[in-house]
């Protein structure tokens, strides 16, 4: 059975980070997802709107909220950035094809997530870390560990902080690779900062979601230094 394709329109676009756009949609009757899936959007050529090329974006938002959000980098003369930057704007509609993927997951209260992002790699673990908190008590322990280049790129930290503030079991991690001397967080590579996070590495699901040469670095620090099972680690490149 092919994977349905929708019209959805734009209800805001923001630029939230640098080289980051915020991008909000209506969601389409009918449309059902689980939280880690992504959709195809049509993206048209800006010199020629009939040449259309798909691309692959997660969604950020939890399937109980009323909208669908997403983030979207910026890459210098890409197709889906032009387009995002020059004709994108609040009431454009766009063609979407979905959901799609299987990086998906249900709840398991005696374990820990544990998901490590880079950049705009956090959008699907927001709509997992959304879901979860919002289930029936008691919640299973979360962790977002989010690494950035800089502060002003930590977009959605007042978000992770709110969550943080009224769900004791949920921990925001946010870590600076090139932080400013007013930073009192976590600085330097994600990958040496998980053995800190991890308590019981048999119990412990771990999800990272950032740069594809990223992954490999984290997944090896999972298995061969804290001793996480391979088959609990589960990994997207963005």
């Amino acid at each position: 059975m092919p994977t349905p394709t929708y019209t959805i329109t734009c209800t805001r676009k923001e630029l939230i980070a640098p080289g980051i756009f915020e991008l909000v949609f209506t969601k389409p009757g009918g449309f059902a997802f689980q939280a880690g899936q992504f959709v195809m959007f049509e993206v048209p050529l800006i010199e020629n709107p009939a040449d259309i090329q798909k691309r692959a974006y997660s969604i950020a938002s939890s399937p109980e909220e009323p909208d669908l959000l997403f983030v979207i980098k910026l890459i210098k003369g890409g197709r889906a950035s032009r387009w995002v930057e020059q004709v994108l704007s609040e009431g454009t509609g766009v063609r979407m094809q979905g959901p799609l993927g299987v990086c998906t997951l249900e709840p398991d209260v005696s374990r820990h997530y544990l998901f490590v992002a880079t950049g705009s790699g956090v959008a699907p673990c927001r709509s997992n870390i959304t879901r979860m908190i919002n289930l029936k008590p008691p919640a299973p322990a979360v962790t977002l560990l989010f690494g950035v280049l800089r502060k002003q790129d930590l977009f959605w930290s007042e978000y992770f902080e709110h969550i943080a503030s009224e769900n004791p079991a949920f921990r925001f991690v946010p870590t600076l690779l090139f932080p400013e001397p007013d930073w009192k967080g976590h600085t330097g590579k994600i990958q040496d900062i998980i053995p800190s996070l991890v308590s019981d590495p048999e119990k412990t699901d771990v999800f990272i979601c950032g740069a594809p040469e990223l992954v490999p670095e984290v997944q090896k620090v999972c298995i061969e230094t804290v001793g996480i099972p391979k088959k609990n680690i589960h990994a997207e490149g963005f």
